[in-house]
């Protein structure tokens, strides 16, 4: 007998759909897979999992009831066999996957240091939980990824844990000397039904060289007059930076 609680009715599997009936009428016969007569035998349910239409979208608490009879009967032959306890289990059928975001770095944003990502995760109500989290912090063209256990980058796609919480954080690689180069992260998100959340891809820049400047004109100790400095060329210079984000100023 299979059932669930929905609201404040409790719904029975009766072969086809969950309906609302009498509990004693709620009994399914299940298949006898064991050679009859023998001291222990195995049954199977007639509606293989794959076969019951589970409540959804929402996870749902389902209770599943088994009882056995024997062949035992009274002196005349009437009766219905000795009646075993009901043996009762307990499962949740989640539907929803669990969420997840990268919210440090911000996506397309440019940092000279970065110590640690973070972000956050979070499972539907009455959902089985985030139960893994797990990131994946790539960079290049051809794609180089963070392997944590070995401390190194590699062309092997490398999906690295993270403490599951509601507010994650992991510690970031060391980037090393970056002229501006893009990175790339993303998070997933297992609950313990196993449905899986993947983030799309947050690309950020890491720039640790810094800019350079130079004054092309007036010339360094050079000698102008008023009238000539107004009228001729006017303040100028040069700066480059890898990344192309330099700011200039003149003071």
């Amino acid at each position: 007998r299979l059932s669930s609680l929905s609201g404040a009715s409790t719904y029975y599997w009766n072969g086809s759909t969950f309906s609302v009936v009498a509990a004693t009428a709620a009994w399914l016969p299940a298949t006898n897979t064991s050679v009859t007569g023998s001291a222990t035998e195995n049954w199977n349910y007639n509606n293989i999992a794959g076969n019951i239409t589970w409540f959804s979208p929402a996870s749902h608490l389902y209770t599943l009831e088994a009882d056995a009879t024997d062949y035992a009967a009274l002196e005349d032959g009437s009766g219905g066999g000795n009646l075993s306890l009901v043996s009762t289990a307990t499962f949740y059928i989640d539907f929803s996957s669990p969420v997840a975001a990268v919210t440090s770095p911000v996506t397309n944003t440019s940092t000279n240091s970065l110590t640690t990502f973070s972000g956050t995760s979070s499972d539907d109500a009455g959902g089985s939980g985030v139960n893994r989290l797990n990131i994946e912090i790539s960079s290049g063209s051809t794609r180089a990824y963070w392997n944590a256990a070995a401390s190194s980058w590699s062309a092997t796609q490398t999906w690295n844990p993270v403490a599951p919480s509601s507010n994650w954080s992991y510690n970031a690689p060391n980037f090393g000397t970056q002229t501006g180069n893009n990175f790339y992260v993303r998070i997933q998100a297992i609950d313990a039904a196993t449905n899986t959340f993947t983030s799309q891809l947050s690309t950020f820049t890491v720039e640790t060289t810094s800019p350079t400047i130079g004054i092309g004109f007036p010339a360094n100790n050079g000698f102008y007059s008023q009238a000539a400095l107004y009228l001729s060329t006017p303040i100028t210079g040069s700066s480059s930076d890898p990344s192309r984000s330099e700011e200039r100023r003149v003071g």
